[in-house]
């Protein structure tokens, strides 16, 4: 639950320096504050490139998710196991996107993952996208947001088409739907 606090707080600050309007104390106090608060919605936004926020596909790229995290009967081992991430199916070959900004610490072919990308992002955060057809970026690349890493494919320990993908905090796996939803609440602070 620790996540949810975390980004619950991100999104109050958001909130917060969004909605503060200045006082007409005069004119240099509101340029001022203009100021400060542009400037700091201008910085919590660039912060929030580096939570892994959003899906990692775009809307018209996916059909639906087909195992969500927790315990799950695995189609291989046909048994109970826990599931540390979504398999998100889609249509082959499409591309997968980055949901943070940071560095490349892995691009191979993985055991069990197939062939995965793992971005380690700032605050501890690592994200995880598995069973790619191909791998387009490379080890200690820099990454931005919505950069494409690779297209969806049928790699490793897989049953069909789709995207593992997992996110960790300090290497302990959390929810992706979590992250999903998160977007949405700071659409309306403009990005420029």
């Amino acid at each position: 639950m620790k996540q949810t606090k975390t980004i619950k707080i991100f999104i109050f600050l958001l909130f917060l320096i969004i909605s503060v309007k200045p006082i007409n104390s005069g004119e240099t106090d509101i340029i001022n504050k203009e100021f400060k608060k542009q400037y700091l919605n201008e910085q919590l936004i660039k912060s929030l490139n580096y939570y892994p926020l959003g899906f990692p596909l775009k809307n018209n790229d996916y059909l639906y998710i087909s195992s969500y995290y927790g315990k799950r009967y695995h189609p291989i081992f046909k048994k109970r196991k826990f599931h540390y991430g979504v398999d998100i199916v889609g249509f082959y070959r499409a591309p997968i996107i980055a949901t943070a900004s940071g560095i490349v610490t892995t691009a191979k072919y993985m055991d069990g993952y197939g062939k995965i990308v793992i971005i380690k992002h700032r605050f501890g955060y690592e994200t995880r996208y598995a069973h790619l057809r191909t791998i387009f970026v490379k080890k200690d690349q820099n990454i931005k947001k919505g950069d494409t890493l690779g297209i969806m494919g049928n790699t490793g320990r897989s049953a069909g088409i789709h995207l593992h993908y997992e996110i960790r905090e300090m290497g302990y796996p959390l929810n992706p739907l979590d992250f999903f939803k998160i977007p949405n609440v700071y659409l309306f602070a403009k990005k420029k």
